[in-house]
């Protein structure tokens, strides 16, 4: 009981050695104490930034969960580790274990499953899939609507930043006004600051905007790593809209560099296209593209596009620049889809190259036999990693015997016969 108030008090070292003790003492008879402690082991490693520690134990949670018939912890250990996937970038890893989580069908109406929706709406979003993000956002809202989850907050959150993103502004800024309340809580502050930013920059209201950044400070927030990370990456898209590009430079590269050593990816991303933009409208073309490059090249093998397209004509202009290069800096399948994306987001402003790029529905043609949604996770990992099978396997949260088969069946489609052959292959082919 006393790791759990520590950990409510923020005292979350001391909650981990009182959590460790009564794991200790309790018997492994008692599952389902043993579960909930060990999720509470997990929520402090993340509170303290070691998200390697936390994932060990959303693992054991999700173990113990499924060994002691607790679909809640089982579902709360997976959906858990997912989120953590989720902020470290790793999209393809976190979308498999969401559905790993909804494939217990059993289970489909507890409220925890709710999570798994919401997640998987996320990742929808940064793939710029608005419509699959806002249909699972509303899976998950209607599962919570009747409840008192804490959670539910959260859903709302994502689906004002979906409709935002599809250009829904009224259905955004009714949701938000729900959301508007004080409240203690750093990480939902710093979530409705920014949701009420993009509002007022979609509206081009940059008044508030402006005495927001003029108001706001970035000092760490005990509790929540990424909390100055976030703040200082709003402020310099109120910057931007300023035309105050050092400004801007200042703070995106503060932000890339403390998020790359707490491995944020999408920070990461959104710290380099601030820049980028920056660079350019500092009429310095060559820098801004090579600081693109560097975001994209993270960002491949993931399949980001939303945090490219979002940033407007600038980006888009000098994706169609890399069209030029000699040769590419990414796959041309991968700058195809930024290039498809942006000309939507901007209605149709930007002017796509004369010579096409390869069309991503064309390269299942050149295949005697279509991969599968599994073999494509498989061969992403082999081509865009160095991971071993045991390795691809726990990335994959399936049996190494199940990845070994995928990768043969993938050698058998490729035409190829090792790891080497099959990179060659699936780059002339543009997969995964």
């Amino acid at each position: 009981m006393w790791a759990f108030i520590e950990r409510s008090r923020g005292n979350f070292n001391l909650s981990l050695v009182l959590g460790q003790s009564a794991l200790e003492m309790i018997a492994l008879s008692q599952a389902f104490l043993r579960c909930a402690i060990t999720v509470n082991q997990a929520y402090c490693y993340s509170a303290l930034g070691d998200m390697e520690a936390a994932n060990r134990e959303f693992h054991r949670a999700e173990v113990g969960g499924r060994e002691c018939g607790s679909g809640y912890f089982m579902l709360l250990g997976i959906i858990s580790q997912a989120k953590i996937q989720l902020e470290q970038g790793h999209l393809w890893a976190a979308r498999e274990n969401c559905r790993r989580a909804l494939r217990e069908t059993e289970l489909a109406l507890l409220p925890v499953m709710a999570h798994a929706h919401s997640v998987l709406g996320q990742i929808y979003y940064e793939l710029n899939e608005l419509e699959k993000a806002l249909q699972s956002l509303r899976r998950g809202y209607e599962l919570l609507e009747t409840t008192t989850d804490l959670y539910f907050d959260n859903i709302k959150t994502e689906l004002v930043r979906a409709h935002l993103a599809s250009g829904e502004l009224e259905q955004a800024r009714a949701i938000l006004e729900k959301l508007d309340q004080p409240t203690p809580n750093h990480e939902k502050t710093m979530v409705l600051e920014s949701l009420k930013l993009e509002l007022w920059l979609a509206r081009n209201d940059l008044a508030p905007a402006i005495q927001w950044s003029n108001d706001a400070t970035v000092e760490h927030s005990p509790g929540w790593l990424g909390h100055s990370e976030v703040r200082q990456l709003l402020i310099a898209r109120v910057r931007l809209a300023q035309k105050q590009p050092l400004e801007v430079l200042e703070l995106a590269s503060k932000a890339f560099e403390s998020s790359r050593q707490n491995r944020r990816t999408l920070l990461m991303l959104e710290s380099l296209v601030l820049q980028a933009v920056a660079l350019f409208t500092q009429n310095q073309p060559i820098a801004a593209s090579q600081t693109l490059i560097k975001a994209l090249q993270i960002a491949e093998s993931e399949g980001y596009v939303r945090v490219f397209v979002q940033a407007g004509p600038v980006v888009a202009k000098l994706l169609v620049t890399l069209t030029d290069s000699n040769p590419l800096p990414i796959s041309d399948r991968y700058l195809a889809l930024l290039l498809s994306e942006c000309k939507i987001e901007t209605g149709g402003a930007v002017v796509l190259p004369r010579t096409s790029l390869p069309d991503r529905s064309l390269t299942a043609l050149a295949l005697p036999e279509p991969l599968t949604e599994r073999e494509t996770d498989v061969l992403r990992l082999l081509v865009t990693t160095s991971l071993n099978s045991s390795e691809m396997a726990e990335n994959l949260s399936i049996a190494v015997s199940t990845v070994r088969t995928h990768v043969k069946n993938l050698y058998s489609k490729l035409e190829v016969q090792n790891r080497l052959e099959a990179i060659k292959r699936s780059q002339e082919l543009g997969l995964p």
